[in-house]
């Protein structure tokens, strides 16, 4: 991860399940890339989305103080999305004659499961097939990153829900992604394996170095919290077959 060269367009990036925000902030906030976000709508049962651009804002969608959101419970994240707050707006407008444009950022409400995403289709994406030079598969359902308040039985069965669903959530998420990065073997693709997807984590881990251009870059890290079940799968160099010219990928 990189800071973005004023001299040069931005890289690009698409954050599914961004909320609330942590990622988004930092390659946005920090390196200056430009990107979307997609996090399914808090009246959909998602988590809030708190960083907006320039602007932070609260669970109740109001500009948020100078607390850390109650609702956010990494420290890490609750102190980037302040300073995100503090930041000078970036410049959102493309720039003619092939002059440079500040980066540019959206948050979309979206559902990764649906069959069409906004922001991918339709005569004017936000986000064209093969424009992503990094793409986090991050919308984890993970019960306890949205507060307590469930009894030991409630967690239970919500996590054999999370089980029964995992390959599917998965696929879904790298459907997109898949159609986001770049063709050319230089995106990098990062995944969080969730409590329900932890177990299945060495066989996404292997199927991700066969489609990297060197398998040893291949990274298993853990979250900032380390009584989390949740990891992340990084991978950069990731060869994306293209349908349209005959490159039939791996399943």
């Amino acid at each position: 991860f990189k800071r973005a060269s004023p001299a040069g367009a931005p890289p690009r990036f698409l954050d599914l399940g961004a909320a609330p925000g942590g990622l988004s902030c930092f390659l946005h906030g920090d390196l200056k890339w430009s990107g979307v976000a997609v996090s399914l709508a808090v009246a959909d049962g998602g988590m809030p989305m708190m960083y907006r651009g320039a602007k932070v804002t609260n669970s109740s969608g109001n500009a948020a103080s100078g607390r850390p959101p109650s609702s956010i419970k990494s420290p890490f994240t609750a102190a980037k999305l302040m300073r995100a707050a503090q930041k000078p707006k970036a410049s959102t407008a493309a720039a003619d004659g092939g002059a440079s444009a500040g980066p540019s950022f959206a948050a979309r409400d979206g559902d990764i499961r649906a069959e069409t995403l906004s922001v991918m289709d339709g005569d004017t994406p936000e986000v064209a097939p093969g424009s992503c030079d990094f793409a986090m598969a991050g919308a984890v359902q993970d019960q306890s990153q949205r507060g307590d308040g469930h009894d030991a039985e409630t967690m239970a069965a919500l996590f054999l829900e999370q089980l029964r669903h995992r390959v599917a959530f998965l696929t879904d998420q790298l459907r997109w992604a898949h159609k986001a990065l770049r063709r050319d073997g230089t995106a990098t693709l990062m995944l969080v394996m969730g409590p329900a997807e932890c177990a299945s984590t060495a066989v996404v881990a292997a199927a991700l170095a066969r489609a990297a251009t060197d398998a040893r870059r291949v990274r298993v890290l853990s979250t900032m919290h380390v009584d989390k079940a949740p990891i992340y799968l990084l991978a950069p160099g990731i060869r994306v077959c293209d349908p349209a010219a005959g490159d039939e990928g791996d399943d």
